[in-house]
């Protein structure tokens, strides 16, 4: 019986090519093992990394912009050829700031009851949000 966690890792394969337009500090997966190459032009290639199996889960890559004093934006372009529109995506990164004191929060979490969140996601879910959290 195969566990439904893992998929065999022979015949997927994810690749991305970064050019993000502003120095990452740190490009990674929280949710599977990557390889992360900085080619010479500045650009950054990132691959699953090479394994018998790999999580059975949406693959999440994650960017850090690197400490500044100062403000930044970054703004991503993707023209469509066919319809003459361009999409678009700006990135605003606030400056850098020590903390000094960690003040109480209220979070409001929002579920998807859909029928995509069936069986095991709805209960992962629901005891996430019901944890009582400290610190």
């Amino acid at each position: 019986m195969k566990n439904p966690e893992n998929r065999d890792g022979h015949d997927i394969s994810v690749t991305v090519d970064l050019d993000t337009g502003f120095d990452a500090a740190a490009v990674e997966s929280v949710s599977h093992a990557i390889q992360v190459t900085r080619l010479a032009d500045g650009r950054q290639h990132v691959e699953l990394a090479r394994g018998t199996t790999i999580p059975n889960k949406d693959f999440v890559l994650e960017l850090r912009e690197g400490n500044s004093a100062q403000p930044k934006t970054a703004l991503f372009l993707s023209p469509d050829k066919d319809s003459q529109e361009s999409y678009f995506l700006l990135a605003a990164f606030p400056p850098t700031v020590k903390p000094t004191k960690r003040v109480p929060v209220e979070m409001l979490y929002m579920i998807d009851i859909s029928g995509s969140m069936n069986g095991i996601s709805i209960q992962q879910a629901r005891r996430l949000c019901c944890r009582r959290w400290t610190g």
